[in-house]
C-alpha cells in the first residue's frame, strides 16, 4: 500500500488549490500531438501504429516511458469461444510489439492515393449541396464525387441528429441491420432533398408533406421528391410492421370510423385522455431537460484547472438527448391536440387519415400474405373438407387471415378460438351485429358456404 503524508493533502499550493496531488487523465496520441508534458507515458500494443508510438514517446520533456501489452488482453478476439480449442499465440509482448512496428510500411500522401481528393475537398468546402448539384456531373467526375460526398455528409448528420418530427413518425434509429438500412435511407433522403431544394416541411401535411413540404412542379425536383417520399413511406411501413397486429387493427378501426362520419363521445374521451397523457409526458421531459441543463451549467462554471472534459461532454450529450425527447413530446402533444380539435370541430383531416389508413393496410397486407404462405393449423382444419383447386384454397386461407388481422386483430401466433370447431375456430362464430356479419360472411361464402346466413330484405312500396 502506498502512503501519502497528510501535509501533501492539506498544503495550500495557490489560492483555491489545496493539496499537491491531483487526478491525471490519459489522452489519445491524436489529441496529444503537438502538446508537451513534463513526463510522457505511452501505452502501446501489438496493434499500435509506428506513428502513434512516436508521438507518445516524444511528448515528455524530462521523462518518457513506454508500456507494452498485448491487444488481446485489452480487447478479446471476436471469434473467441469459451470451451473450444484454439491455437494461442505465445509470442511475448515485447517481440509482438516490435514485429508490429517493423512490419509497417511508410505512409503515402493523400495526393498519391487519390489525385482528385484535394479538388473534391475544395468543392465541398466552397459549395452548398444545391450548387454542387448544378455542376456538370456527367462530364466532370470531380463534381460528381464532390456532390456525393457532400450528400453523404448531410445524410450521416441526419442519422446522428434526426429531426424530432422524423423520430416521432419513424421511431428511433433501429438496431437491426436491415431495419436500420431502411431508416437511414429514408432519413438521409429527406435531409438531402431539403438541403438541395430548400424545402420546408408542412406540419400535419398529407402524403410526404410532413417531412418534404409541398411537392414541386419541376420534373427533376419531382423525381427526387418521389424517391424521398417512397423511402419515407417504406420506413414508416417498417415502423408500423414492428407493432402488434392488435394495435394496427385498433388504429385501423379508429381511422375507418373517423373517415366514415362524425366522431362519437367515446372517441372524444379517448382523444382527450391521449392529449392529457401527452401533456404529462411533455412536462416530465421538460423537467428532465431543466435538471440536465443545470448540470451542464454547473460543470461549465467549474474552475478551468478542475474541469473534467469527459464529464462535460457526457452531460452535453445527455442534454442533447433530452432536447430531442422534449421535441418529440411536443410533436406528440401537438398531434394529440390536433386530433382532439378535429374531433371537437368534426373536421378531421381526411387526407392525412386516408394516408395513414393506406400505410396500415399495406402493412397488414404483407402480414396476411406471409401468414397465407405458411397456413396455421386452424386454417388447415377449417379448409380440410373444402373442394376445389389449390388457388381457391389459397384465396380462402387469405380471406381467413385477412379477417383475423383486420377485424379481430389476431395474428397466427395468437392461435385459434378455444372451444370452437371448423371455421369458427379460425374466425370465431358469426357476430350478431349485421355490419360485422357481412365481413364474416365474405369469408364463409368461400371457405364454408353452408354457414352463410341468408338475410331477407323486406319489400318497399314505391307507390308506382
Amino acid at each position: 500500500m502506498f502512503e501519502v503524508a497528510e501535509r501533501f493533502l492539506s498544503q495550500r499550493v495557490r489560492p483555491g488549490v489545496v493539496g499537491v496531488i491531483a487526478h491525471s487523465y490519459a489522452v489519445t496520441s491524436n489529441m496529444a500531438e503537438g502538446e508537451t508534458y513534463a513526463g510522457g507515458r505511452h501505452l502501446s500494443t501489438d496493434g499500435s501504429s509506428r506513428e502513434g508510438v512516436y508521438v507518445g514517446l516524444t511528448r515528455g520533456r524530462f521523462d518518457a516511458r513506454l508500456y507494452m501489452v498485448r491487444r488481446r488482453e485489452l480487447v478479446p478476439p471476436a471469434d473467441a469461444h469459451v470451451g473450444l480449442p484454439r491455437l494461442d499465440d505465445d509470442t511475448d509482448t515485447v517481440k509482438a510489439v516490435t514485429q508490429r512496428l517493423e512490419a509497417q510500411r511508410a505512409e503515402r500522401l493523400a495526393s498519391e492515393v487519390d489525385p482528385m481528393a484535394a479538388e473534391v475537398a475544395r468543392l465541398v468546402r466552397s459549395h452548398s449541396l444545391a450548387s454542387l448539384a448544378e455542376l456538370p456531373h456527367d462530364d466532370d467526375a470531380i463534381a460528381l464525387r464532390a456532390y456525393r460526398r457532400a450528400a453523404t455528409a448531410v445524410a450521416q448528420a441526419a442519422w446522428l441528429d434526426p429531426l424530432p418530427a422524423l423520430v416521432a413518425r419513424l421511431g428511433e434509429r433501429p438496431e437491426g441491420s436491415v431495419e436500420r438500412a431502411v431508416w437511414d435511407r429514408a432519413v438521409g433522403a429527406a435531409a438531402v432533398y431539403k438541403a438541395r431544394f430548400g424545402a420546408v416541411a408542412v406540419d400535419g401535411g398529407g402524403g410526404a408533406e410532413w417531412a418534404l413540404g409541398v411537392a414541386p412542379r419541376e420534373d427533376g425536383a419531382l423525381q427526387s421528391y418521389a424517391a424521398a417520399a417512397a423511402a419515407l413511406a417504406k420506413a414508416e411501413q417498417a415502423q408500423l410492421a414492428r407493432l402488434p397486429v392488435s394495435s394496427l387493427a385498433e388504429e385501423r378501426r379508429g381511422l375507418l370510423r373517423s373517415l366514415a362520419g362524425g366522431p362519437t363521445p367515446d372517441a372524444h374521451d379517448e382523444a382527450l385522455a391521449a392529449m392529457s397523457t401527452c401533456r404529462r409526458r411533455l412536462e416530465e421531459t421538460v423537467a428532465e431537460r431543466t435538471v440536465l441543463a443545470q448540470r451542464v451549467a454547473t460543470l461549465g462554471d467549474t474552475r478551468r484547472w478542475r474541469r473534467n472534459a469527459q464529464s462535460i461532454e457526457l452531460a452535453r450529450r445527455d442534454l442533447a438527448g433530452a432536447e430531442r425527447r422534449v421535441a418529440v413530446a411536443e410533436v406528440a402533444l401537438a398531434r394529440a391536440e390536433a386530433g382532439l380539435g378535429a374531433v371537437e370541430q368534426r373536421l378531421p383531416d381526411r387526407n392525412r387519415l386516408a394516408d395513414r389508413l393506406e400505410l396500415i393496410d399495406h402493412v397488414l397486407d404483407a402480414k396476411v400474405a406471409e401468414a397465407t404462405l405458411r397456413p396455421a393449423p386452424y386454417v388447415l382444419a377449417a379448409l380440410a373438407e373444402m373442394q376445389g383447386p389449390p388457388s381457391l384454397r389459397h384465396e380462402a386461407a387469405a380471406r381467413i387471415e385477412s379477417f383475423r388481422h383486420r377485424e379481430l386483430g389476431r395474428s397466427p401466433a395468437d392461435g385459434a378460438f378455444v372451444g370452437e370447431s371448423g371455421l369458427a375456430r379460425a374466425i370465431r362464430p358469426c357476430p350478431a351485429d349485421y355490419l360485422e356479419s357481412l365481413a364474416w360472411d365474405h369469408v364463409a361464402e368461400l371457405a364454408a358456404p353452408d354457414l352463410v346466413v341468408a338475410v331477407d330484405t323486406p319489400g318497399i312500396d314505391l307507390g308506382l
